[in-house]
């Protein structure tokens, strides 16, 4: 009697404990309950560039609150998203060094760093630490060119920079049924200057296009009077300017103050696409920028992500920021899919990610599917300051206008 009374209890205590098995089988194999996801912020908030670096950080944070207040991480969940900042004061060994701080406090990813020498030295450690990385705004060709496994860029390459940049010059000389073919080249001497500068050569002998200044600056030159005075003499019909927002906007208001007559100055890179480049005012006036995203494109989701960036900080996004918010939902639909931190299962969920135009978080003008190096299929686009606003301009299809070309010469504005 006794003995089985025993198996009867020893049996309900069995039964029992495969039935909350069977019901705690879907979080321990899918998915596990965490209260929050640490993700490091690392850019530049401090420093010469730091105007670009909180742009694009207000831009992540937006995202951030965005996905915490729809119910966060649903396969972790309902966990939100923490922020980790890390400033890097657009150093690479600081950039390091922060990196290492935000993996030893947790994060389960990084998202930075804007510039490419500081993203080129961080991914190498966030790869040493087996840390996913996503990269959204620097595009220095060998990020994703050293057969990294943990690093993802939603950007472009300078490569493609120059590319996209000759491609439209061929197209303005089609609209207009000219040939306009001389083009000065002047850039900052960091590796994304020279990596832009050096692609820009190879497309522009491909394009038969001729370069008739070529012309290298210390990054964050107090005065550029003397080489905007070689670009002056050289008269181009084209200036490709490569750079940061100081000397983005003291090569504008230098070119205006020397009178230097161009068809078109375009500009490449955040120095020349990010919002404060319209204080320039007059001196800004029909420069060309080449972007990731300009808020007027015709993509599902962007209008209404523009506006709420807008009311929250005052500013509109440019490409930088749009591609920042972009690689916080990138990395959302990772982890609901990974349903779990563990950083390797998260880097294998990333590898696998495919989010089209205009769902799930991607307001960018590409699909978001990465291939074995952690680079997507990028085309970028242009746009125009025209009254001291940018309106897109490129490509056709998505750009509500045509750039005004050639530009007034000095004398006639």
């Amino acid at each position: 009697m006794k003995g089985s009374k025993g198996t009867n209890i020893s049996g309900l205590s069995l039964f029992f404990g495969i039935t909350l098995i069977f019901i705690l089988f879907p979080l321990l194999v899918c998915g596990q309950s965490v209260k929050e996801v640490l993700i490091g912020n690392l850019h530049p908030l401090t420093g010469p560039v730091s105007p670009i670096g909180i742009h694009d950080s207000r831009a992540i944070k937006m995202a951030v609150e965005e996905i915490n207040a729809s119910g966060g991480i649903k396969s972790l969940g309902g966990a939100k998203f923490k922020i980790i900042d890390g400033d890097t004061e657009g150093k690479p060994d600081i950039g390091m060094q922060e990196c290492e701080k935000m993996i030893r406090e947790g994060v389960v990813a990084i998202i930075g760093a804007y510039q490419s020498s500081v993203t080129f030295t961080s991914t190498a450690i966030a790869e040493k630490y087996k840390v996913p990385y996503i990269v959204p705004v620097s595009v220095a060709d060998e990020i994703t060119e050293r057969g990294f496994k943990y690093v993802f860029r939603n950007q472009g390459t300078a490569t493609w920079i120059s590319r996209d940049t000759i491609d439209y010059i061929l197209y303005l000389n089609k609209l207009t049924g000219t040939k306009r073919n001389k083009l000065a080249l002047i850039y900052e001497d960091t590796i994304y200057g020279q990596t832009t500068a050096k692609a820009a050569r190879k497309y522009a002998a491909d394009a038969k296009i001729d370069i008739v200044a070529d012309l290298p600056y210390p990054a964050n030159a107090p005065d550029l009077t003397q080489v905007i005075m070689k670009i002056k003499q050289a008269r181009p019909n084209f200036v490709m300017g490569i750079g940061y927002i100081q000397d983005a906007m003291l090569i504008l208001n230098t070119v205006k103050d020397l009178r230097v007559d161009l068809d078109a100055f375009i500009g490449v890179g955040a120095g020349y696409s990010i919002p404060q480049i319209l204080q320039t005012g007059k001196a800004g006036e029909y420069m060309i920028a080449l972007d990731s995203l300009h808020g007027d494109l015709r993509i599902k989701g962007l209008k209404e992500a523009d506006e709420r960036f807008f009311k929250k900080y005052n500013v509109l996004f440019d490409g930088g920021a749009a591609q920042c918010y972009t690689a916080v939902y990138i990395l959302k639909d990772a982890l609901e899919r990974a349903g779990t931190t563990d950083r390797e299962k998260l880097r294998d969920a990333l590898a696998a990610t495919d989010i089209p135009i205009g769902e799930r978080g991607n307001i960018s003008t590409v699909r978001i599917k990465f291939d074995k190096n952690g680079q997507i299929v990028f085309q970028y686009m242009f746009k125009q300051v025209i009254n001291e606003k940018f309106v897109s301009v490129y490509p056709p299809d998505l750009a509500p206008q045509k750039a005004v070309f050639p530009a007034p010469k000095w004398k006639d504005r």
